[in-house]
């Protein structure tokens, strides 16, 4: 194995997703000592002053389609990751959370509220192939619930223009949209500000949240805790982006050639806050359940079983559970199940039979009945797919 590489982190300037990706890579590295970091922080629409001087064997980035530097360093033969799954380029694989499962996590927390009307709300949607499929993967899942469904995008950029959350009665757009959206509703939005801000001019209008609207968020940024009312987000797992981008780059560094082109780390359960009727802070109970099924998902572990260990009723630990994850804890043990056997089915060469037995399946059977019935595949055609 090849030692002294030396890697430089390209992320942006001041971004709290950024930090929590070089915390994932800090954690990776710590077990592994051959890398030398060089971090280079960046304004998003500019080159980095110092990004051609630097001699680096790998590079983790945060790359857009308008950043000619992230192809010269392909070009000079530098290895790179990017984290950016809104832009796939040749040569350079991507790392990023699974944005096609989080329509599903945002229906099932949103679900829960009885409501049968829902919006998404995004920003920059059109052009923009993430942003595209979290919309219509969204309103896909509310019309399957026979909920009535609309979309709209607010203009501009509202984290770059903070700003606007002081000014509500200047969102004439979303006021008219809030105007005639059916209540009481559930609004699915792509970013955390894009929700801070349905949540001021619901505010101003007049309108309940939630009572009249219920608000979900993405990313789970620091103002969602901070805002008033506190937005309940699907957080972006941005830790563990960070250390699977800094396994992948190390393979390619090792000689591995096949390389995935994109590599999906799926979202946490919902941080329930009071925009959705949540709360963000588990008690005791409950955060042992939640780290039981972590850890002991795919050993068989039941509901029962977490039941007998927490002394409650399963009608109170249901309850308990989702409004703090957004999903009752037999759903959690699938969910963790299934992502487990992806992970492995798309990453590894092991048998089907071997993924069955360490998912907690006695009988492979057994294991390609629930993985069809969560996913809609059988376990050889989603490795077949390549994910």
């Amino acid at each position: 194995m090849s030692t002294g590489h030396r890697i430089a982190l390209v992320l942006p300037k001041g971004h709290e997703y950024a930090a929590r990706l070089i915390e994932g890579v800090v954690g990776f590295v710590q077990d592994h000592a051959e890398f030398e970091f060089i971090e280079i922080p960046y304004e998003e629409n500019r080159t980095p002053p110092t990004i051609y001087h630097v001699e680096a064997d790998g590079a983790l980035v945060w790359a857009h389609r308008g950043n000619p530097w992230v192809l010269d360093l392909r070009d000079q033969g530098v290895k790179l990751v990017s984290f950016n799954s809104e832009w796939l380029a040749e040569g350079i694989p991507c790392v990023g959370f699974d944005i096609e499962a989080v329509p599903q996590v945002a229906v099932e927390h949103l679900a829960g509220l009885g409501r049968k009307h829902a919006a998404h709300i995004g920003h920059l949607t059109e052009g923009n192939p993430a942003k595209l499929r979290l919309r219509e993967g969204f309103l896909k899942r509310a019309r399957r619930r026979g909920w009535t469904v609309s979309a709209f995008d607010v203009p501009g950029v509202p984290s770059a223009e903070p700003h606007r959350l002081n000014a509500p009665e200047a969102e004439r757009e979303l006021i008219g949209l809030l105007e005639r959206l059916e209540r009481p509703a559930v609004i699915h939005c792509d970013d955390d500000y894009v929700g801070v801000l349905v949540c001021r001019v619901a505010e101003h209008m007049g309108l309940s949240v939630p009572g009249d609207l219920a608000v979900l968020g993405f990313f789970d940024l620091a103002i969602a805790r901070l805002s008033s009312p506190s937005l309940s987000s699907i957080p972006a797992p941005g830790q563990l982006v960070g250390a699977a981008g800094m396994q992948v780059l190390r393979a390619m560094l090792n000689g591995r050639r096949r390389i995935r082109r994109y590599t999906k780390v799926p979202p946490p359960p919902v941080a329930g806050r009071a925009s959705t009727g949540g709360t963000v802070t588990p008690d005791d109970d409950i955060r042992q359940a939640h780290r039981m099924i972590q850890e002991h998902a795919c050993e068989g572990l039941t509901v029962n079983e977490l039941v007998d260990r927490l002394a409650l009723s399963q009608k109170t630990l249901n309850k308990r559970f989702r409004a703090v994850y957004g999903c009752k804890p037999g759903q959690a043990i699938r969910r963790v199940r299934v992502e487990r056997a992806k992970g492995w089915l798309s990453s590894t060469r092991l048998s089907i039979s071997r993924i069955a037995t360490m998912c907690g399946f006695r009988e492979a059977s057994n294991f390609a009945f629930f993985f069809r019935r969560e996913t809609g595949r059988s376990p050889g055609e989603y490795r077949g797919e390549g994910h």
